[in-house]
Parts: structure tokens; C-alpha cells; sequence
């Protein structure tokens, strides 16, 4: 349900992306911009007349206890906080692996702009692939064979771009595929937690719950583009250096520690409760 949903609201805006931009490349001009921008604030308008028949799972209740006592039910949840340390430690990882892959198409490869963007898109096409994938994988085998799977498809994608002179053909084709390989592993990855934090969180609080989780996730993608940041300013990488007779910069000695920490994060698999098909969350629909 998760992949399906998420694939849904991507592809159309996508669609809805090259169908503005078409637009404007014909027609450059104020007034074409300025229809388009009154069309997006009429369609977001209008989406609240949906968002109205959304069913509430619960009744709206008065708050009968603080904020300090919620938060400190939501953080006694059993497996909840171990469980949310793992989530924060795999996107620290690899949250800004995509940002080091333009540099290096930048700075190392010197690819024209075009090409850029275009490879930058197909990451986009990989992740739309694996809302799919990812959530047919869950509802078969569990969370937990996922995860798994996700941490040697991120190292085995970090190590193949490493190694990106070793494959024939042109390296743009090399690193377009491996981008769209690590777009759905991002994907397959985001589907499993978030399937696993549903069915985690208990029916008190799972708002503020479902909160927490989120904010650690986000922190995880944030604080790695900020450390990788401030290695790079700092320079504490070699700026050349060599592996296996291949020239490698200091954007390559990222990658290769962001995957060998998610290598090595396989140890933490224990941290998944994987409670998917064997406790049904209490607050969701089932069906009969």
C-alpha cells in the first residue's frame, strides 16, 4: 500500500513537473508564470475538499495529560528507541551519498550540465521502482530480510562506483545505472521503516510517536550532508590518493566510508523488532 501510494503522488508530479516546464520553455514569459503559479495555488486549494473525506482512525479527545508525559510514554515503547537509533544511523550513512555522486560527476568526471541533470533525475526513476519493490518485498518476507538486503545493495552500489573506470562503456552509463540501483534500494529502505514504525507504535500517542521517529529520520539525512560538508571544508580527506591503480579524490574516500559503516551496520539488525506479519497494528483496518 505504502509503495503504491507513494509511487502515485511521484509519478504525477513528475508528469506535472515536465508538463510545467514544457510550458514555460515554449512560452517564457511573465504572464505564463504567473498562470502557472495561480493554477498550483488553486489545485492545493481544491485538495482540501479530499483531505476532508479522510476518515479519522480516532475521535478527537481533550488532552488529559502534559507533553512530558506523553513523550515519555512514547520514548517507554518497547523496541520503539532502538529501533528509531537505527533508522537515524542507516540514513546518517547514507543520506548524502547522492549529493557526493554529483560532485563527483562535477569535479571528477566533469560531465556537462545536461548530463547531470539528467542522471540526477534518474535517481528519481530508481526510487519510484522501489516504492514498488520494496513493498511487495516487506508484505513477502518481512521487514527485517529487507533491511538486510538494503545494507549489502548500498555497499555493493558504493563499492561498483568506486570501481566505475573497471566497466566498459561510458562512464555516464556506468553511473546512471548505479544511480537508479541506489535510488530503489533508498526507496525499498524508506518503505520497510515506515511499515515497521506503523505497526511498532502503540495506539496512544502514535501521532507524537509517529513524530519522533520522523524527526530522527530526517535528522539522520540532514546531520550526514552537514558532517560530509565539513569534512570536505576541513579537509580531512586526501585530495589524491589511489586504490587498486585507480585515481580516486577525496569525494571517492566519502563514499568508501559511508559503505563500509553500512556494511558493518548489519551488526545492528538486532535492533529491528521486525514485527510486520506477526503483530497487526491495533489503529489500521485489517481485513477480515
Amino acid at each position: 500500500f505504502f509503495g503504491r501510494l507513494r509511487l502515485t503522488w511521484q509519478s504525477i508530479g513528475i508528469i506535472f513537473t515536465l508538463a510545467v516546464i514544457y510550458i514555460l520553455d515554449q512560452y517564457p514569459n511573465l504572464g505564463m508564470y504567473q498562470a502557472v503559479i495561480g493554477t498550483i495555488t488553486i489545485l492545493m486549494a481544491l485538495r482540501m475538499i479530499y483531505y476532508q473525506r479522510i476518515p479519522e482512525l480516532d475521535k478527537i479527545q481533550p488532552k488529559k495529560e502534559t507533553f512530558r508525559k506523553s513523550f515519555l510514554k512514547v520514548l517507554a515503547i518497547p523496541e520503539y528507541l532502538s529501533f528509531c537509533a537505527y533508522c537515524f544511523l542507516l540514513t546518517l550513512f547514507t543520506g548524502a551519498c547522492p549529493q557526493i555522486f554529483n560532485l563527483i560527476e562535477k569535479d571528477v568526471l566533469h560531465l556537462s550540465k545536461v548530463e547531470m541533470v539528467f542522471i540526477g533525475n534518474l535517481l528519481v526513476v530508481g526510487a519510484l521502482a522501489g516504492f514498488i519493490l520494496g513493498g511487495r518485498l516487506v508484505d513477502r518476507f518481512g521487514t527485517k530480510y529487507v533491511f538486510l538486503w538494503c545494507h549489502f545493495g548500498f555497499g555493493l552500489i558504493l563499492f561498483f562506483f568506486l570501481c566505475r573506470d573497471v566497466f566498459p562503456g561510458e562512464v555516464q552509463i556506468t553511473v546512471g545505472i548505479l544511480t537508479i540501483l541506489f535510488g530503489m534500494v533508498q526507496a525499498a529502505s524508506s518503505i520497510a521503516m515506515t511499515s515497521e514504525t506503523l505497526v511498532l507504535i502503540p495506539v496512544e500517542n502514535k501521532s507524537l510517536a509517529t513524530g519522533l521517529w520522523f524527526t530522527l529520520y530526517s535528522g539522520g539525512i540532514g546531520l550526514s550532508g552537514v558532517l560530509s560538508g565539513q569534512a570536505l571544508e576541513l579537509g580531512l580527506l586526501s585530495d589524491s590518493w589511489s586504490w587498486f591503480g585507480q585515481a580516486m579524490s577525496r569525494y571517492d574516500g566519502l563514499l568508501m566510508l559511508c559503505g563500509a559503516m553500512v556494511l558493518l551496520m548489519t551488526v545492528t539488525l538486532g535492533l529491528i523488532p521486525s514485527v510486520i506479519k506477526k503483530t497487526p497494528a491495533g489503529w489500521i483496518p485489517q481485513g477480515s
